[in-house]
């Protein structure tokens, strides 16, 4: 077999295009582990937000569910219910209504 003569290849030209498609091949590949490594960080910085999430929809789940048998509160209707039941879950205490002074009776 013979070889070809040194003046038909040109070794620079084929380092050249070895060192560009290296380049660019290590360029892509960063930017892919980048982009996993990154989604892969917000995705485990979202699990405790959604188990959070879960409670407290669970919690106004149940809430709502016990309203709904309080004989007084069955004229509120089903948002008022809702509202109640957001509200006692997030951390919100009922409060008797306030008596009105006798300035503003008048």
């Amino acid at each position: 077999m013979k070889m070809p003569s040194m003046e038909k290849i040109n070794i620079r030209r084929i380092f050249d295009i070895a060192k560009e498609s290296d380049l660019s091949n290590i360029f892509q590949t960063t930017c892919i582990a980048l982009g996993t490594l990154s989604l892969l960080l917000i995705a485990i910085r979202l699990g405790p937000i959604e188990r959070k999430a879960k409670l407290w929809n669970q919690c106004v789940n149940t809430t709502n569910e016990f309203l709904e048998f309080i004989p007084s509160l069955r004229n509120v209707g089903a948002e008022g219910r809702e509202a109640m039941a957001v509200s006692l879950c997030y951390g919100s205490t009922p409060q008797k209504e306030e008596s009105k002074s006798p300035n503003e009776q008048l």
